[in-house]
């Protein structure tokens, strides 16, 4: 298999919503060797239950297998190691879920947005991806923490106006 990346820096997400749920869907790369592309896809809606203007943050890289019509989401940096070996290519790949992110929420304007880690008892390195989208809805105005891990797991809040 063979990783093209057909990412660019001015490369638009296709944003759309459906009453509270927003979506944004960007097309990073393809296979050479299969009917394999690759798309970035980012949720931000509320889940049931949740007070108005709460919002959970889910991203995931979905591979979609052109001969069979089959998609599986890939929620975690390991399970991409296979797919996209290549260290920058998979920076950028962050890098655009970073600049999806922020648009989605500009346009959401969430009051609070929850995330949290997929796989329990991350490392310290497996965690920039989180913070790095922490750090994105800071741009956003937004405040930011870590809660307590729950567990192993690791989960983000942000508020706006506080």
């Amino acid at each position: 298999m063979a990783f093209i990346l057909t990412l660019t820096n001015d490369q638009p997400f296709d944003i759309g919503q459906a009453e509270n749920n927003w979506v944004a869907i960007a097309t990073v790369g393809y296979d050479d060797e299969t009917s394999a592309t690759y798309s970035i896809f980012i949720s931000l809606g509320p889940s049931a239950g949740d007070p108005p203007g709460t919002c959970h943050l889910y991203f995931a890289l979905v591979e979609h297998d052109g001969e069979t019509g089959h998609e599986h989401d890939f929620l975690d940096g390991l399970d991409t190691l296979s797919k996209i070996p290549d260290r920058a290519h998979r920076r950028e790949i962050l890098d655009a879920v970073c600049a999806g992110v922020y648009a989605l929420t500009q346009q959401a304007e969430p009051d609070i947005v929850h995330f949290a880690s997929v796989r329990d008892k991350l490392p310290p390195k497996a965690l920039s991806k989180y913070w790095s989208i922490a750090d994105v809805l800071r741009r956003c105005g937004m405040t930011c923490r870590k809660a307590d891990e729950w567990h192993g797991r690791h989960a983000w809040i942000a508020k706006r106006g506080t």
